[in-house]
């Protein structure tokens, strides 16, 4: 994927009526709703008397003219700005899209995107930067979501296989997990997603069905993910955070409302999810572990009575049959590493 910077600083303004909008300037946006008339221009060509402005923009665009069927392109740009706590600005076109920033953060937000892969219009070979590796990028990258099909289930397995293994303990059971996931009559084929970079698989999640039940006895069907894995060498680059943003429009369009997972609230927090006492979810013991956190895909979902939640029961695999089908595998060495430790800590922690 490619990006041109547009030169020149930018403002975004509200006005009082269309004809304040400079028509014949080369590079403008302008829209009218029932609430407000906006323009994006160029800062010397902002109207005089305006209702508000904010100056001190810069921008670039996506290039080539996107399909819409494409997934997750603005995403992806979004997901690696905002993990460096960039904020963005967008304006789509038929085309494709305007991405601004603030100036100050400007150069930075263009050398993150180039390190990670995506071009910039313009430049020659010798004015490439260079990634956090210290190699120039050489081609540009295409980012897109699909559901996963058949063949590729040992793919998928590899990765989620190589991406927890001795993260939460020497070896894993995460893979078993997939193997036997997409069997199972709460297994969700239409949020089972996977994660191409230029045509390879990356990246995957999947859902099944989970339920809560209130003190009365009535259920409430609502949804879990797991596990969400990356190629070791992609984590930390928003893939995790795109595939989740993705399957969550997609879960609303089918109806679910709510979604409860398990693990670290530094890998979800910022995708929306929180704690499980905040919306009085508790397991049958009463109790309110720290690593459960729920998303409320529709605001409201939740109305505060007590809920207890109820797994799917896919995800309680046995320990003897993952470690036998990991070994029928190519053999990984296991360890013992401080992560595991966090891990213990973290799932044997609790909220009063």
């Amino acid at each position: 994927m490619e990006i041109k910077v547009i030169e020149g600083a930018f403002s975004v303004c509200r006005l009082k009526d269309l004809g304040q909008a400079r028509m014949e300037d080369d590079l403008y946006f302008l829209g009218r709703t029932d609430e407000e008339i906006s323009l994006v221009c160029r800062t010397e060509s902002v109207p005089e008397d305006t209702v508000s402005r904010e100056d001190g923009w810069r921008a670039f665009r996506i290039q080539g003219e996107l399909d819409f069927s494409l997934i997750g392109i603005l995403a992806g740009i979004s997901a690696i700005l905002a993990e460096h706590k960039i904020g963005i600005f967008v304006v789509s076109t038929y085309n494709t899209d305007y991405i601004l920033t603030k100036a100050v953060d400007f150069e930075r937000a263009v050398g993150l995107l180039e390190s990670h892969g995506y071009g910039i219009a313009g430049q020659g070979p010798e004015e490439k930067r260079t990634g956090p590796a210290g190699r120039c990028k050489e081609h540009v990258r295409m980012i897109k979501i699909r559901n996963e099909k058949e063949s590729d289930y040992k793919v998928v397995e590899d990765i989620t296989r190589k991406a927890f293994y001795n993260l939460h303990a020497p070896g894993c059971g995460e893979h078993y997990l997939v193997h036997i996931m997409r069997g199972h009559e709460d297994f969700i084929p239409e949020l089972d997603f996977v994660l191409e970079l230029d045509g390879r698989v990356i990246g995957s999640i999947m859902y099944t069905k989970a339920r809560l039940a209130d003190e009365s006895g009535a259920e409430k069907e609502i949804l879990t993910f797991g596990p969400v894995s990356v190629a070791p060498e992609y984590q930390r680059r928003g893939c995790g955070k795109m595939l989740m943003e993705h399957s969550f429009e997609r879960a609303v369009s089918l109806g679910y409302d709510v979604i409860v997972i398990f693990g670290s609230p530094a890998n979800y927090v910022s995708s929306g999810f929180k704690s499980c006492k905040k919306f009085n979810i508790c397991l049958e013991d009463g109790s309110f572990p720290a690593a459960m956190m729920v998303r409320e895909l529709v605001p409201g979902a939740l109305d505060g009575r007590r809920w207890i939640y109820h797994d799917s029961p896919v995800m309680a695999i046995s320990e003897e049959e993952a470690r036998l089908y990991d070994d029928s595998l190519e053999r990984m060495e296991k360890k013992h590493l401080p992560s595991q430790e966090e891990f213990y800590i973290m799932s044997h922690s609790f909220i009063k």
